[in-house]
């Protein structure tokens, strides 16, 4: 019996894979990602998704499937012409973020804490009407 992929992140990857068992189907792009992802663990990244910007340091990568920053510095969710901001309050509110690795489209490296904390007010700026 042949089995679809499910949770893909290329139309048609189904096709590709239709000998393999869902648990086993993962795409090139997702593998890729994640190797990378893993590769920066304990560095501080802004991660771009498909409605959201969310900046922190990687904590781990689980599954291939799952990525976890565990200091969050900001997260931007965008709907529609809307941003909302979501700041952490150092010693009050924290939070750790999980985030689906096949909705992220790319992520870039900063330079710790500091270089974290200066990309989210830049981008604040530059967001705000």
């Amino acid at each position: 019996m042949t089995r679809k992929c499910h949770g893909c992140c290329r139309p048609g990857c189904h096709k590709e894979h239709k000998h393999h068992d869902n648990k086993n189907c993962k795409c090139e792009c997702v593998d890729a990602l994640a190797e990378a992802l893993k590769d920066n663990e304990n560095e501080f990244v802004v991660v771009f998704e498909k409605n959201a910007i969310v900046i922190g340091r990687i904590d781990e990568v689980r599954d291939d499937k799952v990525l976890v920053l565990d200091v969050v510095i900001a997260k931007f969710a965008f709907f529609g012409d809307r941003v909302v901001p979501f700041f952490p309050i150092v010693g009050v509110i924290t939070f750790d973020a999980y985030i689906s690795i096949c909705e992220i489209t790319e992520f870039l490296t900063v330079d710790g804490p500091g270089g974290a904390e200066t990309f989210a007010n830049n981008l604040q700026t530059q967001l705000q009407p």
